[in-house]
């Protein structure tokens, strides 16, 4: 997916409003040309991904799919 700047925006203005104030990381900006890994960084980058969804699937409402999270996030922005 492509968006443009403006509309990029328009969308992180209004996301950043629903989260403010719970000092919580919500999204990584990352270059879209690759950085190469040291392979010896590999088993601390899969750590980190394993507490993420950890973290995620313990707050994680029940009956909730991803796919419904994600289009309710389409709806609100």
């Amino acid at each position: 997916m492509s968006l443009g700047i403006r509309k990029l925006y328009q969308k992180v203005t209004k996301l950043l409003q629903r989260v403010r104030g719970h000092d919580n990381a919500i999204s990584r900006l990352v270059s879209v040309q690759p950085t190469p890994v040291d392979p010896d960084q590999m088993a601390t980058i899969w750590s980190n991904l394993d507490q993420l969804a950890a973290e995620i699937g313990a707050s994680w409402p029940d009956g909730v799919t991803a796919a419904d999270a994600v289009a309710e996030d389409r709806r609100e922005l």
